[in-house]
């Protein structure tokens, strides 16, 4: 979940919760301090301008690409 501001009362709170309450495991990209959880890994950020989020999104992306498909993947766009 990539989400710069990470708070109470959001729907991206509401949806980490229910990914949560269904069993499953969540890794989070945010600049907000966020404590820690069971089954939840913080990537903290540093503070940037929200328009910028898809590029961090991209190299995230990208990387677990790479790491799903191996060393011959080749991103053909």
């Amino acid at each position: 979940m990539f989400f710069p501001v990470f708070a109470d009362g959001t729907k991206e709170m509401k949806m980490y919760q229910y990914i949560l309450d269904h069993g499953g495991r969540v890794m989070l990209y945010t600049t907000s301090d966020v404590p820690a959880r069971d089954r939840t890994m913080v990537v903290r950020l540093p503070k940037f301008r929200e328009s910028l989020m898809p590029m961090v999104e991209s190299i995230a992306a990208e990387t677990f690409l790479g790491m799903l498909f191996g060393p011959d993947w080749i991103k053909d766009h």
